[in-house]
């Protein structure tokens, strides 16, 4: 019985998702580290190009949520919007404080990239630059880290004009 009971409950929650995620926008899914509940979008191709597929919303771990998240993108890792257009600012809030966080910036082109770094009543603890090639075009990655104590959330902010992505989250 608590078997079926348990099955059954995990049915609805898994419903209740999917709901939740076919109501949401483009870039509004739930993306679980299951894959169980997302939405996905299919990018229409430059011209000469092939289709994208991109799964939106936000990622929930033990450790941290991530929000906006979107994968697929020609560099992998993660970004904050499909396509290769513009990106937004994406929070990283971790479910106990750490100390330290890294992350790779894929192909920060310009200089106004950056990683900032709040306590968990929002009071700034730091904020690192990532450095751009000025090249775009030229595939290249800047891997950054912040060190403060209580460290609750992180900010990853791109130059308006630039289209990047990011990988290698570490944090403890």
């Amino acid at each position: 019985m608590i078997s079926i009971l348990k099955r059954s409950s995990r049915s609805l929650l898994v419903l209740a998702a999917l709901t939740a995620a076919a109501a949401c926008s483009d870039t509004g899914g739930i993306v679980d580290p299951s894959g169980a509940a997302s939405t996905t979008k299919t990018s229409t191709p430059p011209p000469g190009g092939t289709a994208t597929s991109y799964i939106c919303g936000s990622l929930y771990s033990s450790s941290y949520i991530i929000s906006p998240y979107c994968t697929g993108g020609p560099f992998g890792g993660f970004q904050s919007t499909s396509g290769t257009g513009y990106q937004s600012n994406i929070t990283i809030q971790f479910s106990s404080p750490v100390s330290y966080v890294s992350i790779s910036a894929l192909d920060p082109d310009y200089s106004g990239n950056y990683m900032v770094a709040y306590d968990a009543y929002g009071n700034w603890l730091g904020q690192v630059s990532f450095q751009g090639d000025n090249s775009p075009g030229n595939f290249t990655s800047d891997t950054r880290s912040i060190s403060a104590s209580g460290i609750k959330s992180v900010v990853l902010v791109p130059d308006p004009l630039d289209y990047v992505a990011y990988d290698n989250l570490y944090a403890y």
